[in-house]
């Protein structure tokens, strides 16, 4: 029996090392600022560290502390490993990822092309100016 315990919690941290990092690459097509995103992937670690707790029979503090830092460490290796390194955001979200090189891409040439001094000016709001970016499509096609 103890054996058939130990199969269950093995089958549900990888189940969720597996669904935790899914639920990140759906994270990064929500607008909310990036504490928020690492927020909910902590929580939902929480979560599943105080259910295996659970599902163990050993709901303890330390029992839990012990399942979430495997469980968060196995969802952010599962992601960092294969979601990114497959690219399979690019794969599943390309307009993402084209808007996202494109906020890098204007993001330097803003930095090359304005002075601090203006920069401020542009953004005090008794000062409105007016700017203006031109992207190049043809550069990132070839």
């Amino acid at each position: 029996m103890n054996e058939e315990i130990k199969a269950v919690e093995m089958l549900y941290t990888l189940l969720t090392g597996t669904i935790i990092p899914v639920v990140v690459l759906w994270l990064q097509r929500v607008s909310w600022p990036g504490y928020y995103k690492f927020g909910l992937a902590v929580m939902l670690s929480v979560i599943a560290a105080t259910m295996l707790s659970l599902i163990d029979g050993k709901l303890t503090p330390a029992n839990t502390i012990e399942n979430f830092v495997t469980l968060f460490t196995i969802s952010q290796t599962v992601y960092f490993t294969f979601f990114r390194a497959l690219n399979l955001h690019a794969f599943l979200y390309p307009d993402d990822v084209l808007v996202n090189k494109t906020k890098d891409i204007v993001a330097k040439s803003i930095e090359q092309a304005i002075s601090p001094e203006l920069a401020r000016n542009i953004l005090d709001d008794e000062q409105p100016e007016e700017l203006t970016v031109k992207i190049d499509v043809s550069e990132a096609q070839g």
